[in-house]
């Protein structure tokens, strides 16, 4: 397994993994002397040594990927994983804001002194992207006159640009007037911020960006970089306690800005930026878009993984669509 053949080092640490996991599991097993049972047992065994439904499939399908290539090139007769049906596993429960949280979120966000991670916020709120997703976004992939976004690239945790994580990523998305309004302002903002440290502002600066200073012997130089997700998830912490949509078990220090009282501290719970994703789909169904328009939108590989993580908000559809409808026929 080479490290070049995937696309990014997360993805390569993983799959190695899940090569790990085979190897525990079976042992020295010989591939001609493995018989489904002998799959079937290990996978009863791992399941009660605490191995989660998530990563038991994910060695599940490297291992059927891995026994058919033997197959392919006649090193073994058969495989003997094909007869052995794992489910997928299932999808934990979302918990998306409410229509009226969300809108009091955004009110919040208007509120808020423009700067980059109020901007990142902000697309991910109206539009529902991925945080990578928000953080490779630059100049370029906005088009004011249109009113889209593209999609092209994301921040990935080991702090480089990638392409996103399948086709159907890769995408354009509408953006609303509210959002489209905001993001002029803050362009004109961030070009004013980079301008007092001698920075110049062109289509390939990051919309959510950072400014790095580095002080050497010929003095302060100052240069244009990506947020690392780790700073914006911080950032986003103390703004949902700022604002009430989260809190901190262990408050370590406590301080007033513009007559508003903040804490900080440790232990937080409460709206982490993932969640404004599933709002924006959840959001988006009660309202009556189809399954097709929130993939697209979201960027799912399959309209199946759509149905299977918002099933709660389509079969709520459904109630409603079941009582219209019985309203037509009474007359009402």
């Amino acid at each position: 397994m080479r490290a070049g053949t995937f696309k990014s080092p997360l993805a390569y640490t993983r799959e190695g993994d899940y090569i790990r996991h085979i190897r525990e599991l079976f042992g020295d097993i010989r591939l001609s002397d493995l018989r489904p049972d002998d799959v079937r047992h290990a996978y009863a065994d791992a399941k009660k040594n605490g191995m989660s439904d998530g990563k038991l499939h994910g060695t599940h399908v490297k291992l059927r990927q891995i026994l058919q290539d033997a197959v392919d090139n006649e090193i073994i007769g058969r495989n003997p994983c094909s007869p052995v049906k794992l489910p997928k596993p299932t999808y934990r429960e979302r918990k998306p804001l409410t229509a009226e949280d969300a809108s009091r979120l955004l009110a919040c966000l208007l509120k808020e002194p423009l700067s980059a991670k109020a901007a990142g916020t902000m697309l991910l709120l109206q539009c529902g992207l991925r945080r990578g997703e928000m953080l490779g976004l630059s100049w370029r992939d906005y088009d004011p006159e249109g009113r889209v976004l593209r999609i092209a690239r994301q921040y990935t945790n080991d702090k480089a640009l990638r392409p996103p994580k399948s086709k159907m990523s890769r995408r354009t998305i509408e953006v609303n007037d509210t959002l489209a309004g905001y993001l002029d302002r803050w362009k004109t903002a961030q070009h004013e911020q980079l301008a007092r440290y001698g920075l110049n502002q062109d289509e390939d600066t990051p919309i959510v960006n950072g400014i790095k200073v580095v002080e050497t012997e010929d003095g302060k130089h100052a240069a244009i970089v990506n947020i690392d997700g780790h700073n914006f998830d911080r950032w986003f912490r103390d703004f949902c306690v700022d604002n009430g949509f989260g809190t901190y078990e262990n408050v370590t220090s406590t301080f007033t800005r513009n007559g508003k009282k903040h804490v900080r501290g440790t232990g937080y719970r409460g709206l982490v930026p993932h969640a404004l994703r599933h709002t924006q789909a959840t959001l988006l169904i009660g309202e009556g878009a189809d399954v097709k328009t929130v993939q697209a939108r979201l960027g799912h590989a399959s309209s199946n993984t759509t149905l299977a993580i918002y099933s709660h908000a389509i079969e709520a559809n459904d109630r409603k669509a079941a009582d219209a409808f019985g309203r037509i026929l009474d007359g009402r």
